[in-house]
Parts: structure tokens; sequence; C-alpha cells
């Protein structure tokens, strides 16, 4: 029974099939005919699957070669890299953090309902990215409080965390999503506080009347504002940098038997095939899931909206997205500067993460609310903040802590370090820690 429970508790969690599940329960209740729900489900499985098959491309491109980047530098050091982080949880404490998610997200339904302010009605829907909160929520309190990982109180105390994060915080992106997405959904990623830094940062320096998307280029110069080229041409003059920096034979390594300035030149067209494919799959799934949420909402959580993946939002400003990843590597690359300059207790290697889906999200937004300057500023300043505070998240993740690996995107840094930082001095003072 246990090994059947464990089945399905897996199959549901894989994003796409949850997300169908989402749109096939909301196409039901709104009594969709046969070949419309059958429609819907699909789309919306094709779609996310898609979305992570791109996302997945993004990250096996840059992953090797930063890594190897980082062997190159000589230096004891961290890299935020949330896929293969929650990986090693997931090896070790798969119940936990399994268990701690469902009951997040049950209490997230539960609030949704009772709340009674619209701001605060919110159903978080980005699966995956709130397992990996779980495996984040399960490492930190088990550290703080002493407790064992896979244990009640470290559940249960993970679980609450989780379902009220996952409810309060899309509260705060729709004060920003509001104005671009009609407040039709919102953001719910691990990105909604830092976002909103961004946002006010971009204000500061810059005007939205100066969209980037509006930007007139020199004749012949109009096609790369199509993302799409502007990547293929831009991504693989990063990549080639990156290989110089590291030297021939480092990257011949990586390469195997290909020439390894053509390696390199590929590995950047397949990140723009990647990301391609992940803006491909946003528009088919969610064209499916924001009618079908339709009749969930109306159902269950009257006024909700679906808060979803920073992916949904890239289409909105494909400039300003590039814009903020080209800034958020540039900021990167100056914390891990700082970090060996200074001669912090840890080196802190720009994250593949960060600087693709971070940047990216907050390019968007920063364009939206400051113009190209505002996309450049809220790139590059908040992903270098969340870069330098890695050195503190990083020793509060428990059994983690020495791996080489933590989490990245800006909430970590932003919210849940200083929020750990005060559990782990609580369990300190309680001499449970």
């Amino acid at each position: 029974m246990s090994d059947v429970l464990t089945l399905i508790v897996k199959t549901i969690t894989q994003a796409p099939i949850f997300l169908s599940l989402v749109t096939l329960v909301g196409l039901l209740l709104q009594r969709k005919k046969v070949h419309e729900i059958l429609d819907g489900v699909v789309k919306t499985l094709v779609g996310m699957t898609m979305l992570s098959t791109g996302s997945g491309l993004l990250t096996s491109t840059l992953t090797p070669v930063i890594q190897k980047l980082n062997e190159v530098a000589g230096v004891q050091g961290v890299v935020p890299q949330n896929f293969s982080v929650y990986g090693t949880m997931l090896s070790e404490y798969a119940t936990a953090v399994v268990m701690a998610f469902l009951l997040g997200f049950v209490i997230n339904l539960l609030l949704v309902r009772v709340v009674p302010w619209k701001q605060c009605k919110n159903v978080y829907l980005t699966v995956h990215v709130a397992l990996i909160l779980s495996s984040f929520l399960c490492a930190a309190t088990s550290a703080a409080f002493g407790w064992e990982i896979v244990s009640v109180p470290t559940i249960v105390t993970s679980g609450v965390l989780l379902g009220c994060y996952n409810t309060f915080s899309p509260a705060i992106a729709r004060l920003y999503t509001k104005d671009v997405t009609g407040d039709n959904y919102t953001l719910g990623h691990q990105l909604q506080i830092g976002t909103g830094l961004a946002v006010l940062l971009a204000k500061a320096v810059g005007n939205p009347d100066e969209d980037a998307d509006k930007i007139k280029l020199p004749k012949g110069l109009d096609v790369l504002k199509d993302v799409t080229v502007a990547m293929a041409i831009l991504m693989p003059l990063i990549f080639i940098g990156m290989g110089l920096a590291i030297g021939e034979s480092g990257i011949q390594e990586l390469a195997g038997s290909n020439q390894w300035i053509v390696w390199l030149f590929l590995q950047g067209i397949s990140f723009t095939a990647g990301f391609t494919i992940l803006l491909a799959g946003v528009r088919m799934f969610i064209n499916q899931l924001l009618p079908a949420f339709k009749g969930i909402a109306d159902k269950y959580a009257h006024g909700s909206i679906p808060a979803l993946d920073c992916a949904i939002f890239y289409p909105l400003s494909g400039t300003g997205a590039m814009l903020g990843f080209i800034s958020a590597a540039c900021g990167a690359l100056l914390a891990m500067v700082v970090t060996i300059v200074f001669q912090m207790p840890i080196v802190v290697f720009p994250s593949p993460n960060v600087v693709v889906f971070d940047g990216m999200t907050l390019g968007v937004f920063g364009n939206k609310y400051g113009g190209w300057k505002g996309a450049i500023a809220a790139g590059f300043v908040t992903v270098f903040l969340v870069h330098l505070l890695v050195v503190f998240l990083y020793p509060l993740t428990g059994v983690l802590y020495g791996g080489g690996l933590t989490y990245s995107q800006t909430d970590y840094s932003l919210f849940w370090m200083p929020f750990m930082s005060v559990l782990s001095g609580v369990g300190h003072l309680l001499g449970l820690s």
C-alpha cells in the first residue's frame, strides 16, 4: 500500500501532470465537452513539458562551463543551483520533502478560501519550485532546531511555512504584476520579494516611457529586437568569452572530440533553442490553464487567481528580459570578484539559475516600471546583492553545508536567509541547536 501511495505522490507532483490535473478539474467543473477537455489537458501537458525541456536546456548548456570556470579559478566556494541541491535532498529525504510539500499545498488552498482580502487569494501552481522550497525548509528548520529531517516537527513546521509563503508572497507580487497581467495571474516562484525590490529600484533610476522594446535601433539592427535572433548572436559570444577565460585545454575536456570554439558556439545556440522552446511551451499551456482555472476559482476559491512560473512573464518584454539577463550576469560576476578580493569565508560563483531565470524576470519588470535603465539596474543590483547574501545563506542549510551547492533565486537570499537566521537564533537560545 505504501509503495502505491509513493508512486501516486511521485506522479502527481510532476509539474506537467499536476497542472494537467488542474486543467482537467477546472474544465470538468465548467461542464466542458469531452473534446474541449481533451484539448485543454493535452495542450497543458505538452506545453509544460516544453517549458521543462527548455529550462533543462538552459541549465545543461550553461552549468558545465560555469563549473569548469569555478574549477580553473582554484578557490573553495559554492554554486547556487536549485535543481542540483534539490536532487541531493530528494535522494536522501524524499519522504519529508514530499509530505511537507503536500501539507503546504493544502494550507495554501485553505488560506485562499478563508482569508478575506482579495490580494491574498492566490493559488500557487509552480509545483517544482514549491518542491525545491520544501526541501530547503526541511534542511533549514531541522538545522535551526536540532530536529531530524524526517520527523513530524520538521515536516509540520516546513509545511506551514511553505503554505504561508506560497499564499502571501504572491500577494506582494500582485502589487506589480496586476498592471501587466490585468490581475488575471501573478508571480509564483522564489522571486516575488526580489522582483518587488527590483521594481522599486527601477522606478528610482529609470523612466517607463523609455521602453526597451521600443528602442529605435539603427537600420540593419532592427532584427535584434527579435529576442531569439538577439540571443542567438549574444549567447555564443558569452560562451566563447567564458571559454577563453577557462582556456583551450579546459574547454576541450568538455567538448570531447569537437573543436572547442565550435562546441562553445553550439552551446550558445543550444541555450537559445532552450529559451525558444520554453517560450513556446509557456504560450501553449497558459492559454489552456487560465480559462480552466476559472472553474476552480468560481467553485472553491471565488476571486482567486493562479500564481505561476516566472517564465510566463518573459514574452511581456523580450528586450527587457535580455537586458536583465546580461546585467544579472555582470552583477553575479562582480559579486564573485568581491567575495574573492575581500577574502570572504565563502566564495560565491555565478548561479545559472539566478542569472538566467531571475535575471530575465527582473529585466521584464524593471523595463515595465523603469524602461531600459530600470531593466539594467534591476538585473545588476538585485543579482549582485543576492549572490553576496549567499555567504550568509549557505551555513543555514544544515546537512547540505559544505557540499559546494546551495539554493538560488532572489527570495532565498532576501527573505529566507534573514528569516532562518532568526529561527536559528531562537533554536540556539532554547538550547535545541
